[in-house]
Parts: structure tokens; sequence; C-alpha cells
């Protein structure tokens, strides 16, 4: 406890302190000997006893009084004389009171009412505490009360409303004035058509209730939504019951959300269950974490089933020969090791009958919102009919390329034998007619000479020009004899002196491509190249190079031509309207070779063929199939 000792003159001064500290050894004294130390004092912390002179040498007691009573209306103050014989200008009783000290005097001639001065003073001060700390606290559960985000009803024993906060008042639509007074059904008829009437009561007879999530609906207001609140009984300093305190939250924006995910859930639920594709998920030990109808189906097995099991056991568990797949070598468990997006164009999966079949899958990693990995998703397909579809098709292609290959072999074998026919036939009896008009020619006489027969014979060399000719490019037999390269040399010098054009040809003289079908192919892929340039191209300069590479011949036809667009080409070749494309990378295909076109209009055009040197050659590029290169 603090006491503020006033005194100008130092004997009474010390005196009173020692006689304070020697009865009251607890006490602080703080001491004023001047008009600033007074006012430094007041504006410090409060004083219990105010001890003064009742005249110091800068104020008189009774200012001095008044000045710390105004500061601190608790305090007691006593007035300190050095007589008691001594007048005052004021009433004292009204002040405090006084006690008699003197230089000379001792302790013990202080009244002892001074004990009751103290205990009185202590007493009021704590009770001014005490009420400053009730205001405190009732200031600030006003401020709770006002500023609370969840709504805060009190309800007497009566079970009116006596308290109503604002964020009821926002939540409702009612005003306080609105609702105090009144019983809650009256207000809101939801209350008993839900039974919270009973809830009530049950707070009030001592409980704590939870009130499950309800909806609500403020007819007054039009206001509407979800709310949970909790009823416990209100009591008063004695722990009497005198009430009920509610405490009431919206939760109309959860209950929303909740709906729209479930919703969601439900949508995505059905598209999961309704997808044709199977798909399952994993957690980071490979367990199923769920599981479509499709992917169930296509496994043989429920759903359930299938839950919480590692399912590369299940379905992933053996290579199609049996053998173990192990783990390490799954590309689906990668996925949850380096959150690697993973496309598998075929695999297979077994059945729980054992069975398995073909599909084609993608693992995905299934991460949280910091982007961590807590999982994949597998979407896989059954692509058995699509395999069985490109065997048929596979089996399809090979039948026709087997008739192709059989067709080209007829049309050369026709060519040959037409080719034959024309160069024995046709013309051994061309060379007996030539021979007779050169018989009757020598017969007669100079000077009786036919012009006819001149012309007979000049029509007959011609003849067998053409038949010649007819029959070198029906079947070079050149090709046979010579090899590609002296053929393609004797060709293309023919069609140099047709065409006019510039000829550059470079080839290696020892290098043929080593078997008759081949040599055929790469011979009529020239010859068709060349025939497209003369007709098409307008071109005035023909490059064309035979190399081998390794195990392959390389042949390229090149022109400084119009050009063409090859894609538009092929899709004409498509239609039917010529074949002489087609017939080329078909030719070039059955030997397994690849040929490559590269055109454009006004830039020229180059086939490039690349066919297998040797029969062996040949014999293991059919078995990879040709194609474009």
């Amino acid at each position: 406890m603090r006491v503020l000792l006033i005194e100008d003159d130092p004997d009474c001064r010390t005196l009173a302190k020692r006689w304070l500290k020697e009865s009251f050894p607890d006490l602080s004294v703080d001491e004023v000997t001047s008009q600033r130390e007074l006012d430094l004092a007041l504006e410090g912390e409060e004083c219990a006893i105010v001890l003064t002179s009742c005249q110091v040498a800068w104020a008189d007691g009774l200012a001095v009084s008044r000045a710390c009573q105004a500061r601190w209306p608790a305090c007691a103050v006593l007035f300190l004389t050095g007589s008691p014989s001594e007048t005052f200008p004021f009433n004292v009783e009204t002040i405090g009171g006084f006690v008699e000290a003197r230089p000379s005097g001792t302790a013990e001639r202080f009244p002892s009412g001074m004990q009751a001065v103290l205990a009185r003073a202590e007493d009021t001060i704590l009770r001014r505490k005490a009420e400053a700390a009730l205001q405190d606290t009732n200031e600030f559960n006003k401020q709770v009360f006002a500023s609370a985000q969840e709504g805060i009803v009190v309800y007497d024993r009566e079970l009116l409303y006596r308290a109503w906060n604002p964020a009821m008042e926002q939540m409702t639509g009612l005003r306080t004035d609105e609702v105090l007074g009144r019983h809650p059904w009256d207000v809101f008829p939801f209350i008993r058509e839900q039974g919270l009437d009973r809830l009530l009561g049950q707070a009030l007879g001592g409980l704590s209730v939870k009130v499950p999530d309800i909806p609500y609906a403020v007819p007054q207001t039009g206001k509407s939504g979800w709310a949970s609140a909790q009823y416990a009984p209100y009591r008063n300093a004695k722990g009497e019951i005198i009430g009920v305190i509610a405490t009431i939250r919206d939760i109309t924006a959860r209950k929303q959300a909740e709906e729209a995910l479930d919703h969601l859930q439900r949508l995505q639920e059905q598209i999961l269950h309704g997808v044709n594709e199977g798909i399952y998920g994993l957690d980071m030990h490979g367990r199923a974490i769920f599981v479509n109808r499709a992917a169930a189906d296509m496994i043989g097995a429920a759903a359930h089933a299938i839950l919480g099991q590692p399912v590369h056991m299940i379905v992933h568990h053996a290579r199609p020969d049996g053998t173990p797949y192990p783990p390490r070598d799954c590309p689906i468990l990668a996925t949850l090791q380096d959150g690697e997006v993973r496309r598998v164009a075929t695999e297979e999966f077994w059945r729980l009958d054992g069975t398995r079949f073909p599909v084609e899958y993608v693992s995905s990693p299934i991460r949280n919102p910091e982007g961590q990995i807590i999982g994949a998703v597998v979407t896989f397909r059954d692509i058995t009919q699509r395999k069985r579809a490109e065997e048929e098709l596979a089996a399809s292609r090979e039948r026709l390329r087997l008739l192709s290959r059989q067709l080209l072999a007829a049309q050369e074998s026709e060519r040959r034998e037409i080719a034959i026919n024309l160069h024995d036939e046709i013309g051994q009896v061309l060379t007996a007619l030539k021979m007779n008009l050169q018989s009757v020619q020598r017969a007669s006489a100079p000077t009786s000479e036919s012009p006819q027969l001149r012309d007979s014979l000049d029509m007959v060399d011609q003849l067998m020009r053409h038949v010649r000719n007819l029959s070198l490019e029906l079947r070079p037999s050149m090709l046979d004899d010579f090899g590609l390269t002296a053929t393609l040399r004797w060709y293309l010098e023919r069609q140099e002196q047709r065409a006019g054009w510039r000829l550059e040809f470079d080839a290696d003289q020892d290098e043929e491509p080593g078997d008759g079908t081949i040599a055929l192919a790469c011979y009529r892929v020239a010859q068709e190249a060349v025939t497209n340039a003369m007709r098409h191209a307008r071109a005035t300069v023909l490059r064309v190079s035979l190399h081998r590479r390794d195990d392959w011949v390389e042949l390229a036809i090149a022109d400084n031509g119009a050009g063409f667009d090859v894609e538009s080409a092929f899709t004409q070749a498509s239609l039917g309207v010529s074949m002489g494309l087609l017939s080329m990378q078909e030719r070039v295909r059955l030997v397994g070779g690849a040929i490559r076109i590269e055109s454009a209009p006004g830039s020229g055009t180059t086939v490039r063929v690349r066919v297998p040197h040797g029969a062996a050659r040949l014999s293991s590029a059919l078995g990879r199939r040709g194609g474009a290169w």
C-alpha cells in the first residue's frame, strides 16, 4: 500500500516516516516537499493515505487535500499538527482527521485510530479496484457480445429472449427490439417444428446441448439458410440457473459448399463408372484406393475385392510368357516414384481367372495442393478387338502384297513372252520378208526397179526397228545379260536423244543389286520416273545415280522440271487417276526397299530408292516389309 507524506519540515517528516516504518513496515512511503513533487506524485499510481501538514510553504492543507481526493477519491487524508489546540479554517472531520506529532515526541504519542484508517483505506481501494475490474469485465463482455461473428442469444427462466447480439440481427434480419421479451417459437415457427424447444428445456435443466445442423427460415424477412447451435445453462454468481445461453453459427456457406462438393463427387462417380475405360487409383504403396465398374469387369472381380490390395500383384504380376513381372520394372509403379506420365501402347493385364488380355494404358501421378505425389491414377482399355482387327488387316495386307507380287510377276512374265514373240516370230517374219524383197530387187533390171519396192524395203526396216525397240522396252534382254548399270545407261542415252535434255549419269560399274528381281524393280522405277519427266516436267537436265551403301543399293533420279505436289499426286493416285506413283511404290516395297519422292511445284523432282543388296539381304528385308523412306 502506498502512502504520500507531504511535509516541508524535515524534523516532522523524519519523525512521521520513522513511526510509519516501525508501525507499518509493509507501507511504501513517498515524500513530497514541493509543488512539483506533488504534481508528479498525482500522476503516479493510487495512494491509500495522504499525510499532509496543515500548512506548507507552497500550499495549505485544504488545497492539498482536495487535489489528492480529486485524483484518488478513495484515499484517506490525515493532517499533521504540532499542537492539539491548533485551530483549522475548515472542518477536518469532513476531510479525514489529524494526528499529533512533535519533534520531541515518540511513536506512542500517535493515536491508535491510525490502524483503523489504514484498514478502511485498504478496503476502499480494494473495493474500487474490484468495481473497476468488474466494469472492465462488463465492458469486455459487451464488446465480445457485440463484435462476435457468431450469434449469441440469452433466454431467461421463462425462455423469453433477454439478449440478441448484432450477429443475430445480421443472420435473421430482425432487430433486437423485435425479439426481446418474446418466446423463440413465437418468432421462429421452426423452433417447435424441429424440436428445439425440448433441447432448450434440457439446457434449462443444466445440460449443455449440441444442436444438429438445421435449416432455418425467417418469415418476417425472407432470410433462410443453415445453422448449428450450442445451448448451455446460464448461471448467476451463486451457481443458480437463471436462463439459457445459445451460441448460433450460420453455416449456410459451408452447407452450400458441401452440397456442391457432394454434387461434384456424385458427378465424378457417374463419370467414373459411366466410361468404358478401366480406371483405378493407387496410393503410394501401390494399393487400390478406387476402382471403377469397367475396370472391375475387365479384371473379373468385384471392386470391393480389389480395394486396398496391391494392384500390380493382381493384374501385372507376370509377363505374357508367364515369367514374373518385377515391381521395379513396372511403368505404373515408376510413376509413383518420379511423377512422370507414362503411356504404354500395348501390354497385357491378367484377370483373376488366370487369363490375360491386351491393353493400352496411361499412368499419371496424383498430387496434393503442395505438388507432392500422393498416388497415381491408371486408365486402361481392352484392345482385344483392335488387336484382332490389326491382325486381320495385316493378314489382308499380306494377301494383297502377295497378290500384287504375283500380278507384277505375271505382268513381267507376259512382257517377257510378248518381247520374245516380237523378237523371234514377228522379227523372223520381217527378216524373211526383207530378204524376199531384196531378192526381187536383185532380179529386176536396174533400169526397171520399182519405187514401190524401195519404199517397201524402207518400211520393213522401220518396222523391224520398231519391233526391236518395243521388245526391248517390254523386257530388255540385256538386263539379264549385262546387268542394271549397263541397261540403265543404254536406256537413259536413248531417252536423252528423244527428249533433248542433258544427261548426267553416275554409277558404280561393278556394283549390281545381286538379284534379278531387285534389278528389275530398279529398272522399272527408273523407267517410270524418266517417262513422267518426259511427259510432264519439261526438264532440261536429268541426273541419275546408282551406288552401293553398305548392304543397300541406292538409286536416285532427279530432274529440274516443273515439279508437283507429292501429297496431292498420291491422293489422285489412290483414287485411280494415275497408277505410276503407286506402281513405283509397290515394286520397291515388294523387294523390301523404301522409296522417297521429293518435289514441289517449280522445284523439280527427285525420286530416291533404297533396296537391299543381294538375295540374302532381300530375304531379310522382305521379313521386315518395305515402305516409305
